[in-house]
C-alpha cells in the first residue's frame, strides 16, 4: 500500500495503491493532513483509486474528514475517481457516499475542479440564495434563466451536490455563520435571497449578511407573518410571504375567473 501526491494544474491528485487498512489508514491520515497544511497547497482534490485494491472504515472516515475539511473551511472540492463497485458499496454502507464528488475520469474531474476554483475567485456582483429546497431551487432556476450568476449555500450535501450536477457553484454549510457567508463571497455579492424553512435561520442570515456587506439587496422568504417585520428590521429590502402571495394568486385566478365566465 501506498499514497502518492501529485499536481495537474491547480488539483491535487492522491494516487492510493494497494489496500488502505489499519496503520496504512492512519499513513493516510497523516499524508493528508501534511498535505493540506502545506503552504499554498490546492483547495481542490481528487483520490484516484484506480490501483487502490480497499479501504477499512478509519480510511473511508479519513477521506471523508478531508473533504468536511476542504468544503467547509476552505471553499474547496473533494472528489474520487475510478471507484470500484466494491469502493461504491463501502461508501453507501458507511452513509459516507454523499461526501464526495464521484468522476469516472480524471481529466474530466481535473476539469470541473479547476473550473469551479477560477469561478469562486472571480465572482463579484452574483447573487446568494440561501436554502435549495423546494422553495430555494425553484428561485435558483428563475434567476439562471434571467441570466443571473447565483451561488447556493445549502447545509444538506446532497442538496449542494443537485446544485452542482446543474453547474452552479455551491457551498456545503450552515449560511447562519459568517465564515460561510464569505465563502460563498458575500462581500463581493450584489443580492441575497434567505430561502430556508425556518424564519429564525432566515432573520439571522439576514442579520449577519446585512452587517458584512451593508449595499447588499436581500429579499428574504417569511413563513409566518409576524417574521415580516422582524425579516424588515433586521435589514431585509423586500420580505415574501409565501402564504400571502399564494391566497392572493389563488383569489385574484379564481376572480378572473369569475370575470371571463361573467363576460
Amino acid at each position: 500500500m501506498s499514497t502518492g501526491f501529485r499536481t495537474e494544474g491547480e488539483v491535487t491528485i492522491a494516487d492510493l495503491v494497494g489496500d488502505i487498512a489499519g496503520k496504512g489508514a492512519l499513513d493516510l491520515n497523516r499524508k493528508l493532513n501534511e498535505m493540506l497544511d502545506k503552504t499554498g497547497s490546492a483547495g481542490q482534490v481528487l483520490v484516484n483509486l484506480e490501483r487502490c485494491l480497499g479501504l477499512d472504515l478509519v480510511a473511508l472516515r479519513v477521506l471523508a474528514n478531508a473533504s468536511k475539511e476542504l468544503v467547509h473551511r476552505r471553499h474547496g472540492s473533494f472528489g474520487m475517481v475510478k471507484v470500484s463497485a466494491t469502493i461504491r458499496e463501502q461508501l453507501i454502507s458507511a452513509a459516507l457516499l454523499h461526501r464526495f464528488e464521484i468522476f469516472d475520469d480524471e481529466e474530466e474531474g481535473v476539469r470541473q475542479f479547476s473550473n469551479r476554483r477560477w469561478a469562486f475567485e472571480n465572482m463579484t456582483g452574483h447573487t446568494i440564495v440561501c436554502g435549495y429546497g423546494r422553495f430555494g431551487s425553484h428561485v435558483v432556476r428563475e434567476l439562471r434563466q434571467a441570466g443571473v450568476e447565483c451561488v447556493v449555500v445549502d447545509a444538506d450535501p446532497d442538496k449542494v451536490a443537485m446544485a452542482r450536477d446543474l453547474d452552479c457553484p455551491a457551498v456545503e454549510g450552515d449560511c447562519t455563520q459568517e465564515n460561510i457567508l464569505k465563502q460563498a463571497g458575500i462581500e463581493q455579492a450584489r443580492r441575497l435571497a434567505p430561502a430556508l424553512s425556518s424564519d429564525t435561520d432566515n432573520l439571522l442570515v439576514t442579520y449577519a449578511a446585512r452587517s458584512l456587506n451593508p449595499d447588499l439587496a436581500i429579499v428574504a422568504r417569511a413563513n409566518e407573518d409576524d417574521a415580516i417585520r422582524k425579516l424588515q428590521e433586521a435589514g431585509a429590502n423586500g420580505v415574501v410571504s409565501l402564504y400571502r402571495i399564494s391566497a392572493q394568486h389563488i383569489a385574484m385566478t379564481l376572480l378572473g375567473r369569475d370575470e371571463a365566465a361573467g363576460g
